[in-house]
């Protein structure tokens, strides 16, 4: 859109406050640079082109500006073509777009590095989009595709204790999604502070608090025996008030564990294993071996008289088959009795 060179409907000063800001050399800023000259440019006269031409090397500062010194130029076209020849982005804009859409947060990284790492990214890709597209038409649609991929991409890919909250928020700005997740972080670093802070007195250990022990829970323990032997002297009332009573700190320090079965609830002193089993050896060791002898030599005495005892009765068996062989039949029970006996002893 160019205006008559008769007449000017925009002043000139309207017309540079289109270009807010500088140039000083960095690829990020170069797109939006030129496409605040190109609009610029469409709105100036024939004859603002050339006093607009010597604004936008004004605004050119740093290492642009010293490459751009011993070169003189006609037209803001020419300008244009010199500044994507030195500063424009090395890579397209669908190379670009793919690094974006591999982007995460990685385990040692901050939200901030991760936010301003896509930011730097985004910029990129909206400077080559802007580069390569003449058709001013498409670059709108381009830019919010991108601009939609930057923001899924911190929602979705960041930390997943992060990526949690802001997928269920639903942000629909970078700006606000990057605000939220600072606050988050903040919290999740003061919880692994308090955790990092624990200390166990019961086992000594770094991992969990006192109240957190698993040792004061009986069914690991073996507390639960002893609980349960009390339970039999008192009520049980008394008993579920003891057992869901909570142990304050004096009493952790005062948790009796026997050194020799290894169980909580009582002390070596207490411990009936060990008691038993003294009680066992002092019984041995004070036994007399001539009773031992003694025994040994009944039982031995006892077994040679079993085959005596069955030669006896074999024989009255056999006598009285000699006399009651002439007998009826009725009367031989005795008889069949002392030769089952004899059976079952030679059995």
């Amino acid at each position: 859109m160019n205006t008559n060179s008769n007449t000017d409907p925009l002043s000139l000063d309207f017309i540079c406050k289109l270009i807010p800001f500088g140039f000083s050399g960095d690829r990020n800023e170069l797109g939006q640079f030129l496409a605040n000259c190109n609009s610029a440019n469409e709105l100036a006269s024939q004859n603002q082109k050339l006093p607009l031409l010597y604004f936008i090397l004004s605004r050119i500062s740093g290492t642009a500006k010293e490459q751009l010194t011993t070169q003189s130029f006609e037209s803001w076209e020419i300008l244009r073509q010199k500044l994507k020849d030195l500063y424009k982005e090395r890579k397209h804009y669908v190379q670009l777009i793919e690094e974006l859409n591999n982007c995460r947060q990685n385990s040692n990284e901050s939200v901030d590095d991760f936010f301003q790492r896509l930011e730097v990214l985004y910029h990129r890709t909206i400077s080559s989009a802007q580069q390569s597209y003449r058709n001013d038409a498409e670059l709108p649609g381009k830019t919010q595709t991108i601009r939609e991929l930057t923001l899924n991409r911190f929602i979705y890919h960041s930390k997943p204790e992060i990526s949690q909250m802001l997928r269920y928020k639903g942000f629909n700005c970078i700006k606000e999604a990057h605000n939220a997740a600072l606050c988050e972080e903040r919290i999740l670093n003061m919880l692994k502070t308090n955790k990092s802070n624990q200390y166990c007195k019961i086992c000594r250990n770094n991992s969990h608090s006192t109240n957190n022990c698993c040792k004061n829970y009986p069914q690991s323990n073996g507390n639960y025996r002893v609980h349960v032997n009390n339970s039999n002297k008192s009520n049980n009332h008394n008993f579920n008030h003891t057992f869901n009573q909570p142990s304050s700190n004096s009493q952790h320090n005062n948790i009796k564990q026997c050194k020799y079965c290894k169980k909580y609830g009582h002390t070596i002193d207490e411990c009936r294993k060990l008691q038993y089993k003294n009680s066992y050896n002092v019984f041995n060791k004070n036994k007399n071996p001539n009773d031992i002898q003694n025994k040994n030599f009944n039982r031995v005495s006892n077994q040679n008289q079993i085959p005596n005892e069955v030669s006896n009765i074999r024989s009255v068996t056999n006598n009285q088959l000699s006399l009651n062989s002439h007998a009826p039949l009725a009367e031989k029970t005795p008889l069949e009795e002392s030769i089952k006996m004899l059976q079952v002893f030679e059995n």
